[in-house]
C-alpha cells in the first residue's frame, strides 16, 4: 500500500512508477488506492484507476470517510458495467497472477514489472515508466489523462497479441510503435506470441467456484 493519495489524475500517472519501483526493491505484494483516498473521483478517473488496479497485486477501492461515495455503481451503469468487466478480468486471472506470487517466492522477481526487466537490451524500455508488464507475458497501457480514447504504446520487438481482438502486432526484429484505441471501457492489454495464460472463471469472490477447472489460452 503506497500511503494515502487523492482523486487526482497525476496520482494515477504516478502509480504504475511507484508500484513498479517497490516490486525492484523486493516488495511484490503492492498497490494503491483505486480512486484515490482523499477528494472526490469522477466516473471517469474511477474506471480508469481501476483498469489499472485489478492488475496490481494488491487491488482495493476504498476512500476517506469524508469524501463522496466511490462504489462503481454510483456513477451510473457505464462506469459500473466497465468495473464490472474488469474486476472479473481480475478473478479470470487470478491462476496466472497466483503463479507469479510463487515466482516471486522463488526467486524474488516482481509480479508488476518495467518493460527493461524483460528487454534490458533494448535501451528504449529505460525510459517507458507508463507501460507495464504483469508477469512475462501480458503487457498494459493505462490511460492517465481524462479525454483520451487513444494512446501512444511501444511494443517490445516480437508478436503481441491485443488481448480484445486477437490483432497479431508487432515486429520480431524491432520494437513497435503504434497508437492504441483506448476508449473509456478499454484498456490497451497485450498478451506475448507464444505465451500460455492460464485462467478461471469470473466470479463475485475466490470461494464462489473451484479453480481446479483452468483455462489456458
Amino acid at each position: 500500500w503506497m500511503g494515502d493519495n487523492s482523486s487526482w489524475w497525476e496520482h494515477l500517472e504516478l502509480t504504475m512508477p511507484q508500484l513498479m519501483n517497490m516490486g525492484l526493491s523486493g516488495v511484490p505484494f503492492v498497490g494503491t488506492h483505486v480512486g484515490g483516498f482523499f477528494g472526490n473521483a469522477s466516473g471517469e478517473l474511477f474506471a480508469r484507476w481501476m483498469q489499472l488496479g485489478v492488475l496490481t497485486p494488491f487491488c482495493r477501492g476504498h476512500s476517506h470517510a469524508e469524501t463522496e461515495r466511490h462504489e462503481p455503481w454510483v456513477w451510473g451503469e457505464q462506469i459500473e458495467a466497465i468495473c464490472r468487466e474488469y474486476m472479473q478480468l481480475r478473478y479470470r486471472l487470478l491462476p496466472y497472477i497466483y503463479s507469479l506470487f510463487w515466482q516471486a517466492t522463488q526467486s524474488g522477481a516482481p509480479v508488476l514489472r518495467p518493460l527493461l526487466f524483460h528487454f534490458s537490451d533494448d535501451p528504449g524500455t529505460y525510459q517507458i515508466h507508463d507501460q507495464v508488464m504483469l508477469g512475462p507475458n501480458l503487457m498494459a497501457a493505462p490511460v492517465y489523462h481524462p479525454g483520451r480514447t487513444y494512446r501512444s504504446v511501444s511494443l517490445p520487438r516480437g508478436t503481441w497479441y491485443d488481448w480484445w481482438t486477437d490483432e497479431a502486432l508487432g515486429a520480431d526484429d524491432r520494437p513497435t510503435p503504434m497508437l492504441a484505441d483506448a476508449p473509456l471501457e478499454r484498456l490497451p492489454l497485450y498478451a506475448r506470441a507464444g505465451a500460455i495464460i492460464p485462467h478461471g472463471p469470473a466470479m463475485a469472490h475466490t470461494g464462489a467456484r473451484p479453480l481446479d477447472a483452468l483455462t489456458l489460452d
